[in-house]
């Protein structure tokens, strides 16, 4: 079922598998009842979000067990006498493709009622509203400097729901972004493309007056000891090794605006 027509820029064989692997992961658990598919369109401007659902009447998962249901090889009724069979590796399998897409996907669930998994886009049109307002929404401003787009839209998804979310993805860039508007927060991929990286970028943009104590997060996949301490004497506010995990990295992001 189609409520609402929605469109995203992402892999349509890509999408139906994930599609599939959900719709028959709902009816493998749904003795009588439903499965239906809703689409919908989340949030406004350039801060929507196209979602899929996929709805189930089925036996639902309990409280305790929906953390693991993405994980290869677990189902919420493990042992000995569970009643669904199978290789449990369809979830697990959804999620990496839909993270491929920069997208997110998640449930929600209650025992013997049924669930509800929820894919995530981030809209895209060429017919798209003109963005939100961030004074009127009261949201704060995050600009995100990474040269990956799927790394950038990844984090952009996490955030979108309570901030107001800019993408750029060169050092130079991002200078010209920051001079022209104000951001409440920046977070700086380290291996930026160009004549900058992301430390350069940092320490420059610490001598305009407006961002001398702007949270400054840095983002990067590798790693030494003792980079942490480092990245701070450079200027930074926070520090985020990829890979890592939404609820971490929204912990990480929230936790400069208490």
């Amino acid at each position: 079922m189609c409520e609402t027509p929605v469109s995203a820029l992402i892999d349509d064989k890509l999408l139906l598998q994930v599609v599939k692997n959900l719709v028959n992961n709902a009816i493998k658990y749904t003795d009588r009842g439903f499965v239906k598919i809703v689409t919908t369109i989340d949030g406004s401007g350039k801060q929507r979000m196209a979602s899929i659902k996929v709805i189930d009447s089925g036996i639902g998962i309990p409280e305790n067990k929906l953390d693991q249901v993405f994980e290869p090889f677990r189902q919420a009724s493990e042992g000995a006498g569970r009643k669904y069979e199978g290789a449990g590796l369809g979830l697990t399998i959804a999620r990496k493709f839909v993270e491929l897409m920069a997208g997110e996907i998640s449930v929600e669930s209650r025992e013997g009622i049924g669930s509800v998994f929820t894919i995530d886009f981030i809209f895209d049109t060429k017919d798209r509203l003109e963005a939100d307002d961030p004074e009127e929404s009261g949201k704060k401003k995050i600009l995100i400097v990474e040269d990956d787009p799927v790394g950038a839209n990844l984090m952009k998804m996490y955030l979108i729901r309570n901030y107001y979310v800019v993408i750029c993805h060169q050092g130079e860039e991002a200078l010209a972004i920051l001079e022209s508007e104000k951001f409440d927060l920046i977070i700086m991929d380290i291996n930026l493309p160009g004549g900058m990286n992301g430390v350069e970028v940092t320490q420059k943009l610490r001598e305009y007056e407006a961002y001398k104590i702007t949270p400054v997060v840095a983002v990067t996949a590798y790693t030494l000891p003792g980079d942490e301490q480092r990245f701070i004497e450079s200027g930074f506010d926070g520090f985020i090794v990829k890979p890592f995990k939404r609820e971490e990295f929204i912990q990480s992001i929230s936790q400069h605006f208490v």
